[in-house]
């Protein structure tokens, strides 16, 4: 999906440049045009930890959220 693939190129820049593979929920939430508290709140019913909108996400969480957010 046009998601996904946003998704996918952000983290492939955010990667070479900053040499993480770690997104905040607040920059999934950008990079998805969604709400952070939707991320949290996902992550919830998810059981994966994430209590703020500076909590860290790794590559495979971001995709299971967003799987989850496409349904």
């Amino acid at each position: 999906t046009k998601s996904k693939n946003l998704l996918e190129h952000y983290l492939i820049v955010k990667t070479m440049v900053f040499h993480s593979a770690k997104l905040r929920v607040q920059e999934l939430a950008e990079a998805l045009n969604v709400d952070s508290p939707e991320i949290i709140a996902t992550c919830t019913l998810l059981k994966i930890p994430a209590s703020s909108q500076l909590s860290s996400l790794t590559v495979n969480q971001c995709k299971e959220i967003i799987d989850y957010l496409n349904k």
